[in-house]
């Protein structure tokens, strides 16, 4: 898809490849601002536009492809960074080799993180790997400042395998239009990437010497560990499950020996208000019996007094 400017009639004509493959060509229409062509699932690995009729204006460009044809992008890892490094010459105190591999990408002198050798022919700088790597590519930092980032123009980036053997990646091209940061295609082994500067300053802010991360891939032994990790994982949550019925159990058990306490409680309460009541009633007959007796008593009392009086008269 391309969004043109709007109103603009430059993309008229234009015509779209992939690679050497026309895809089709633009036909302008007032107030359209976005085309799109069909490739038909074209393969290639350059979208380019050309314009013959003259300027060739454009706002976007979008390539489309569908996900499962998405390339696979690998990841990449700096084996340069803190590894060993020197240089045939060092101008200044703070210009010294191993700032090319601090991690800093700072492209300015003052900022103390870029090398300098002094001015001579045949400069050089080598940084050692920790092994030999198979190395994809060598990104060069350049400086930024007006006085010397030409001076990187020229500087040939060699790998030298642990046999000695010196293999030239390229010679750098460089001027102040292009971006500070270099990209140099390698593709061979090397246990040292050494950059040389036949006239003049030899100067850089970084390296980076790039190489594909292996990818691990799961063997059988792992697959297995997987297994019997998930079978592991399977009898503690049985296990798991069997603790929790027993506890369920115990709980059961418990509450039922607490509810057989609590009717036994019941019981003998009720034992206990039946005897109370039991020994409230004979209380009563014993108090009755006693006021019986008094009666009985008063009663022959007076009896006496009478058969008294009765002997008298």
């Amino acid at each position: 898809g391309i969004n043109a400017e709007y109103g603009e009639q430059r993309i008229n004509q234009a015509m779209v490849f992939v690679d050497n493959h026309q895809c089709g060509q633009i036909h302008y229409r007032s107030g359209q601002e976005v085309y799109e062509l069909d490739c038909r699932g074209t393969e290639g690995s350059v979208v380019w536009i050309k314009q013959d009729s003259g300027f060739l204006s454009l706002c976007e460009l979008e390539v489309l492809v569908e996900e499962e044809d998405l390339p696979t992008v690998p990841e990449f890892s700096n084996v340069a960074e803190g590894r060993p490094a020197t240089q045939s010459t060092t101008w200044g105190p703070i210009g010294g080799a191993s700032n090319a591999v601090d991690g800093i990408t700072n492209k300015w002198y003052s900022g103390k993180s870029c090398t300098s050798t002094r001015r001579r022919n045949g400069n050089w700088w080598t940084v050692v790997l920790d092994k030999e790597e198979t190395v994809t590519s060598v990104v060069v930092h350049s400086r930024l400042d007006g006085c010397c980032y030409r001076k990187i123009n020229g500087a040939k980036v060699w790998l030298e395998d642990s046999s000695g053997k010196r293999t030239l990646c390229d010679t750098i091209s460089y001027d102040h239009v292009k971006t500070p940061i270099i990209v140099v295609p390698c593709g061979g082994t090397a246990s040292k990437v050494t950059i040389t500067q036949e006239n003049g300053i030899l100067t850089m802010c970084e390296v980076e010497v790039l190489v594909v991360e292996e990818t691990v891939e799961p063997t059988e032994e792992d697959e297995n560990d997987g297994d019997e990790e998930g079978g592991e994982d399977e009898d503690e949550g049985d296990d798991e499950g069997d603790e929790n019925e027993e506890d369920d159990e115990d709980d059961e058990e418990d509450n039922e020996e607490e509810e057989n306490e609590e009717e036994n409680e019941d019981e003998d309460d009720e034992e206990d208000e039946d005897e109370d009541g039991d020994n409230d009633g004979e209380e009563e007959e014993d108090d009755k019996g006693d006021d019986e007796g008094d009666g009985n008593d008063e009663e022959d009392g007076d009896e006496e007094e009478d058969d008294e009086e009765e002997d008298n008269e």
